[in-house]
């Protein structure tokens, strides 16, 4: 509230500053800035407090001129103020003010404000200001204006000598005002303490603050940072005839009716923890008489009250006990001094233990005291020794176990915390929206509406369009598939084609050479014919003679040639195919007798013959076989012409329908595209649509379950009560480690009955010694240096007497039964009761570990100074 109340008082200077510049700038020295002075000062220096928060100082101006200013100097801590120097005046229209700098006045205070600021008004209205004057209403004052503003001025009053202080300057509460008045600096005395409230009118005189009542002056010492108008606690250090001294011991003391309030609820707490309760009346200490509650009326008066045949315990002597006790430790603590806590009771064992580990610096004994414990330390210190590694192993074991039970305890607590602030954020937002409809219930059931109807109408629409898009893919799909089908079915006519069309090119080639070879045969046989009429005798020989022949160097006009090789390549082609069947057989050697015969006819008549190779005749004969196959060869000619026809007309009409298909697939990918289109046009309405939808959703669900909400916001306490719950249920269980295992590991490879007998025995030490093992580092004469901390008398009263022996300070809970004289400082209160023993032990806790704090900083503080001294 403090901090919103603060704002709203600044905002009008940061409207008027934006009014006159609308844009911030960073200020430089030697800009130019145009200012309004707001007030006059001291020497008549103009000062303008409403640029950008930031005071000028201008001199050689008027109150009320805008002028145009030079900057000269900037403070360099975030620019607070700055001096500058008039340029230009913009407008010399100036205010006439009653009053003027420096000039004094005597004036009577009319009414008081705040911070003890006295208001004086002059007959024109116009008021004035002067601070620690609120207590001078009746008397008149002498003031001096120190600053000059538009409707009002600030003054400050003239004093020459500092016991020139009003009687009511210091201001004591309670009953200590009237004795002041009344003579109370006659009965004052040495060591007297009392509150009084510090005045806002006095003078600091060097460390003292001086105020003055009946002819009386007070030097009050100023100490623990304390300021006028601060309640503190004063002790008087000198008395002297007209004046007194006093220190500052407390601020802000305890009334009488608090202090009676705490004592009362310490009280409450001590009741509930059963710290009143003693021994049964039989057993009572004489010496404890002073510390039980007696009866006040009736014929026992004065006698102890009993319960139950059980004394009561005085709890605010207790109390008192308590108090200094702590007090004490606190001071040992910050001397240095360890704690030995003792106490065997089966109710104290477990918090002894407790409180020694949190300590950190002290020890304990919580089974037994055996005798010599500490009188007879060196034979102690040979058993400690034999488990000091046990202890050491245990120890790290532990230390490990603890980190990580802390860290699981930390991320719960964070858990838990974000949880929390989880939960209070949904809680305010669950507020927010049941005010805001509230508020405006018939515009929210509207928008409601409106955003289910665009719901379904959308909904309906893009239903419609991913119908239509599952049909165009569907068609896509069974196009596409004839499309590929056709495709197909194309490559494979056209492969046809290309395979008829070889066939043809092959069959044409075959006609050319057959006619060719019916022209060379046509040709022989006329050639024959030539021959036989001219009269000449032919003969046809073997191509093995016809070469011999031929190779002779002979006349070669009655010698036929053969034809080129190409050619004879081809003719032995055709006779192949006539004489497939007839390649071996008798007729060869028919053939080659013949034409032995023949060649010596030859020789004989070589002018009336007429010869040639047996190959052409033979080829003259397949004449008819020549016409037959090329009949045939037309014949497949015109079949497969025939077809290449009727495959041209195939692909066209396949390659209309190819090209009727991509035309519609292509209309199909065109409307699957518009859809597409539309489909995304909406996807930006869509992601508004459902974000407002979900945002309904979400409120409605924050109505249901904000009952729930309030229920997770639970306190502190109760955050660690769940805290606690959670690692004794889930993580305490799984984190236990047996520590036989480090007896085990120790005595694996010794026989099994000494390693039983080694185990007890170290387990036997373990337990008696465990707790002051790590005193073995403290020698017998440092161990005055300990203080010993007992939880009752009768059970360790052998540890009493030593440590009174050793001379170790004592701090005994004593019972109805016990001796308060056998320790040096007493807390009477049931020794028997778990409740009791934890609620004294939690005090001392308390003490002593902010005194550690304390030694700590004292510490760190000191070492920094020495360092500080080593390096100059």
């Amino acid at each position: 509230m403090k901090s919103n109340t603060q704002k709203n008082r600044k905002q009008p200077y940061r409207n008027q500053s934006v009014s006159m510049i609308n844009t911030k700038q960073i200020l430089k020295i030697g800009d130019t800035v145009s200012l309004q002075i707001n007030a006059i000062g001291s020497k008549g220096i103009g000062i303008s407090e409403q640029f950008q928060g930031i005071t000028f100082f201008i001199p050689n101006v008027q109150l009320g001129q805008q002028v145009k200013v030079k900057i000269l100097k900037l403070s360099s801590e975030h620019f607070k103020h700055a001096i500058a120097e008039p340029i230009e005046i913009i407008q010399s229209k100036s205010y006439e003010v009653p009053v003027s700098i420096g000039e004094t006045l005597t004036l009577k205070i009319t009414s008081s404000g705040p911070k003890g600021i006295g208001i004086a008004e002059l007959p024109t209205n116009y008021k004035i200001f002067i601070p620690q004057a609120h207590h001078l209403e009746s008397s008149p004052i002498q003031v001096k204006i120190t600053r000059i503003k538009k409707n009002y001025a600030f003054a400050k009053i003239i004093q020459d000598d500092i016991f020139s202080i009003a009687p009511d300057d210091l201001f004591i509460k309670s009953s200590s005002k009237e004795r002041l008045e009344t003579g109370f600096s006659n009965s004052i005395e040495k060591g007297m303490k009392f509150n009084i409230t510090l005045p806002f009118q006095s003078i600091l005189y060097r460390k003292y603050l001086v105020a003055k009542t009946n002819n009386f002056i007070w030097f009050i010492k100023l100490a623990l940072g304390v300021k006028a108008g601060d309640l503190v606690k004063v002790k008087v250090t000198g008395v002297f005839s007209n004046f007194a001294t006093l220190k500052v011991v407390k601020i802000a003391p305890l009334s009488k009716f608090s202090k009676k309030l705490k004592t009362k609820n310490v009280l409450l707490k001590m009741l509930k923890n059963g710290l009143h309760l003693g021994e049964k009346a039989l057993k009572c200490h004489a010496r404890m008489r002073n510390f039980l509650w007696l009866r006040k009326k009736g014929l026992n008066k004065n006698r102890p009250f009993l319960k139950k045949n059980r004394h009561i315990i005085n709890l605010l002597k207790t109390n008192k006990c308590l108090q200094t006790a702590v007090k004490k430790l606190s001071k040992f603590v910050l001397k240095g001094k360890s704690f030995l806590f003792v106490g065997t009771k089966k109710p104290a064992s477990g918090l002894i233990a407790r409180a020694a580990l949190l300590t950190k610096t002290a020890f304990f004994v919580n089974t037994r005291w055996l005798g010599g414990m500490l009188t007879n330390w060196k034979t102690i210190l040979k058993s400690i020794v034999q488990i000091q590694p046990i202890l050491v192993q245990k120890q790290t074991v532990i230390k490990n176990l603890l980190k990580k039970r802390q860290r699981i305890k930390k991320y719960l607590y964070k858990k838990l915390y974000l949880l929390k602030n989880r939960s209070l954020q949904l809680i305010n937002k669950g507020k927010q929206l049941i005010t805001k409809i509230k508020n405006k219930k018939e515009q929210f059931l509207e928008n409601t509406y409106i955003l289910i109807n665009a719901r379904s109408t959308f909904l309906q629409k893009t239903q419609t369009l991913l119908e239509k898009y599952k049909e165009l893919i569907g068609n896509k799909m069974n196009i596409s598939s004839k499309f590929k089908i056709l495709k197909e079915n194309l490559k494979k006519l056209i492969l046809k084609k290309q395979m008829l069309i070889n066939v043809l090119i092959n069959n044409k080639k075959k006609l050319k050479e057959l006619q060719l070879m019916l022209i060379i045969i046509s040709e022989f046989l006329q050639l024959k014919n030539l021959k036989k009429q001219q009269g000449k005798k032919v003969f046809s020989i073997s191509y093995k003679n016809f070469v011999n022949i031929s190779s002779q160097k002979l006349n070669s006009s009655w010698i036929i040639p053969n034809p080129p090789t190409v050619v004879l390549n081809k003719i032995i082609n055709i006779l192949k195919k006539k004489y497939e069947n007839v390649i071996q057989g008798n007729n060869s050697t028919n053939f080659e007798s013949l034409t032995f015969q023949q060649n010596n006819q030859i020789k004989s008549e070589k002018e009336k013959v007429f010869v040639f190779s047996k190959l052409l005749t033979k080829f003259m004969y397949s004449l008819s076989f020549i016409k037959l196959h090329m009949k045939t060869l037309n014949f497949q000619l015109e079949n497969n012409q025939h077809q290449l026809s009727n495959l041209d007309k195939q692909i066209t009409s396949t390659q209309k329908n190819f090209l009727n298909l991509k035309n519609i697939l292509n209309k199909l990918n065109k409307q699957i595209n518009l859809i597409k289109t539309k489909l995304n046009s909406k996807k930006h309405f869509i992601t508004i649509l459902k974000r407002e939808l979900k945002k309904k959703e979400y409120e409605q669900t924050l109505l249901r379950f904000l009952p729930k909400f309030r229920s997770l916001s639970v306190p502190l306490n109760q955050m660690l009560n769940i805290v606690q719950i959670l690692m004794k249920r889930f993580v305490d269980p799984k984190m236990l480690y047996p520590m036989e295992k480090i007896y085990d590991e120790k005595l694996k490879y010794q026989p099994k009955k000494i390693s039983t007998i080694k185990k007890k025995k170290w387990q036997r030490l373990e337990k008696y010694f465990g707790g002051i093992a790590n005193m073995a580092k403290i020698n017998t004469k440092k161990m005055s240096n300990n203080v010993a901390i007992i939880i009752g008398q009768q059970e360790e009263i052998n540890a009493i007497h030593e440590c009174s022996k050793l001379g170790i300070k004592i701090f005994n809970v004593v019972d109805t039964n016990c001796n308060p004289r056998l320790a040096d400082h007493v807390i009477p209160a049931n020794d028997d009761s778990r409740k009791s023993i934890k609620y004294i032990l939690n005090k001392m806790l308390k003490y002593i570990r902010l005194a550690q704090e304390i030694r700590k900083k004292v510490i760190n503080h000191k070492n920094r100074i020495i360092e500080k001294q080593n390096n100059n």
